[in-house]
């Protein structure tokens, strides 16, 4: 039997924390509160409010209260059971609001340690594909969802997975995005048997843009991803091999910068930039135009 206090001390858990743990993270700020999509029904437009200072949420379906109510509601439990999936829902499991702390961590990282790279279900980094315009089929086909540490805390982000095992990571936090990688960091590639040409893109949401703006699922020709142009190097080996190498890098210095080293190596390049002329890259294009 729990007492008073111990029921006092799950009702303080923030409720914001814990719906972040779940993958629900605030569309929007409504004066005093935080506005998401409902975790406890599906709905097109966000209408599930949380207070943060008084640490409670109510929902456009009806259903208001504290977070072990919230809890209960999500996980179709009593009170008793709520509680006691609260309490065993340990420090490691928070995951931060704001992505401040998230922002902190740097490319290659050694304090980022991968728990696991699981198919994309989490409806918050389906949703963050889609709103970057990639359908959640797409994106489920070339990313996974992956659970790492930081620093002891537990975090998820869209993962791209690198030829030697490494992960390109990808999240969006309250509106800032956040960019890191889980080591070894190195260049994608789809190696497409008898093609003599490749496509060249710098990240992988350019590539997976292309893919939506040419309408298809995958690429007739072979692809190779750099995940950064410093990894550009390591790519010439294999792009040599092709007769023609399509370049839809960016359309800023360290793309254009990357596209002449190409040319200085004496390879058969095909500039496509012009397809998202006025854009910094194919990703920045079909989040415009759609």
């Amino acid at each position: 039997m729990l007492s008073s206090q111990q029921i006092e001390k799950l009702k303080a858990i923030p409720i914001t924390q814990y719906l972040a743990s779940i993958g629900h993270y605030p569309d929007k700020e409504a004066g005093k509160e935080l506005q998401y999509y409902s975790p406890i029904r599906n709905e097109s437009t966000p209408s599930f409010f949380v207070n943060p200072d008084k640490n409670v949420f109510h929902d456009f379906g009806g259903e208001r209260g504290d977070v072990i109510r919230l809890v209960g509601l999500i996980n179709k439990s009593g009170f008793v059971e709520s509680c006691q999936k609260l309490q065993a829902w340990g420090p490691g499991e928070l995951a931060p609001l704001s992505g401040s702390r998230q922002q902190q961590i740097t490319s290659g990282s050694g304090g980022i340690q991968l728990i696991k790279a699981i198919p994309l279900q989490n409806n918050a980094l389906s949703r963050y594909a889609e709103n970057r315009r990639i359908p959640f089929l797409l994106a489920a086909k070339y990313c996974k969802e992956v659970h790492y540490t930081n620093k002891e805390q537990k975090y998820y982000a869209l993962g791209f997975e690198s030829d030697k095992g490494g992960y390109e990571l990808r999240n969006n936090i309250n509106g800032k995005d956040f960019k890191s990688c889980i080591s070894p960091k190195g260049i994608t590639s789809f190696l497409v048997p008898g093609s003599t040409s490749v496509s060249v893109f710098e990240g992988f949401f350019d590539f997976l843009s292309a893919l939506v703006y040419f309408n298809v699922q995958a690429s007739k020709n072979s692809v190779v991803v750099l995940n950064s142009t410093s990894n550009l190097n390591a790519a010439i080996e294999t792009l040599s091999k092709y007769t023609n190498i399509y370049s839809y890098l960016d359309n800023d210095k360290g793309g254009v910068g990357a596209l002449d080293q190409l040319k200085k190596q004496g390879l058969p390049v095909i500039d496509k930039s012009n397809i998202y002329a006025g854009y910094k890259d194919f990703s920045e294009m079909i989040c415009r135009l759609k």
